[in-house]
């Protein structure tokens, strides 16, 4: 994993650290959630039950932490159902 800042403050991370960051951040806003958080973990309802809140921080985290601004057009189910999900999101806008 290599990891590093830029001249914003966002981190630059491989996608290995992209992943192992956002499991920690899921972790962090579900601390409830008594399982293991994978990838097809779901973000809200039969998994780790982030209300539209918890959505918010996540958002702003990915903001401050990876410099990628999520439009709201793609808060969607699509993109927010699972870990995979919304990494291929952040994959797709961190080229």
């Amino acid at each position: 994993m290599t990891t590093e800042s830029s001249a914003s403050g966002a981190l630059r991370v491989d996608g290995a650290g992209r992943r192992a960051w956002l499991l920690a951040t899921l972790a962090g806003l579900a601390p409830s959630f008594d399982g293991a958080i994978g990838d097809d973990t779901p973000l809200t309802d039969g998994g780790l039950g982030l209300d539209s809140l918890a959505i918010i921080d996540l958002l702003v985290a990915i903001e401050e932490q990876l410099g990628v601004t999520i439009d709201e057009n793609d808060i969607t189910g699509e993109h927010f159902e699972t870990a995979a999900c919304l990494l291929r999101l952040l994959e797709a806008r961190l080229g």
